[in-house]
């Protein structure tokens, strides 16, 4: 019931959509933090080299997509990391994919996403695979009418998460005559 629900909501967002549709990337900087492990097991929280027991993830982030500026969207992320504390040996790479729905407000575009994919991680011990499955909102700021900047917080589903990025963006409108 919840997956026709949530595509009824895409279709009639794709259909009432008031502009044409847009592709876009974006290059930014994301910094995902796992909780300490607890006695059980959750997803996002394997082994924790921290002193305080927490990690924390710094990833170059790449993403593409496609979608409408009133409406729908999905996009891939691939991010390429490494453990924030020193000795910085922890290796990572994170596989995402999101959909969602998003607004403009002028120059300022807001949104709210589901994202869900998998993070691989190897600290020398052995290759750990965690589960993401994150709610997300996004504020961009258009600087030009193809440049923006933008920033994005998520809280993980499945364990105590959280990660935030900051992304520079492009646009790319392949609907208009040149």
């Amino acid at each position: 019931m919840r997956a026709w629900s949530f595509a009824s909501l895409a279709l009639v967002a794709a259909s009432t959509a008031r502009a044409d549709p847009y592709m876009f990337d974006s290059v930014g900087v994301d910094l995902w933090h796992f909780a300490p492990p607890s006695h059980t097991a959750s997803p996002r929280t394997t082994s924790a080299p921290a002193d305080d027991g927490e990690r924390r993830i710094a990833s170059v982030d790449t993403r593409v997509g496609a979608g409408f500026a009133d409406g729908p969207y999905v996009a891939l992320d691939v991010e390429l990391g490494a453990f924030a504390a020193q000795p910085a040996s922890f290796e990572a790479m994170l596989v995402v994919a999101s959909a969602g729905l998003q607004h403009r407000l002028g120059p300022i575009t807001l949104a709210a996403e589901l994202a869900a994919g998998v993070a691989v991680s190897d600290e020398g011990a052995g290759v750990d695979t965690d589960l993401v499955l994150d709610p997300r909102a996004r504020l961009d700021v258009a600087l030009t009418d193809n440049l923006s900047i933008g920033g994005v917080v998520g809280a993980s589903l499945v364990g105590d998460g959280w990660m935030a990025g900051i992304a520079l963006g492009f646009r790319h409108d392949h609907t208009r005559s040149h």
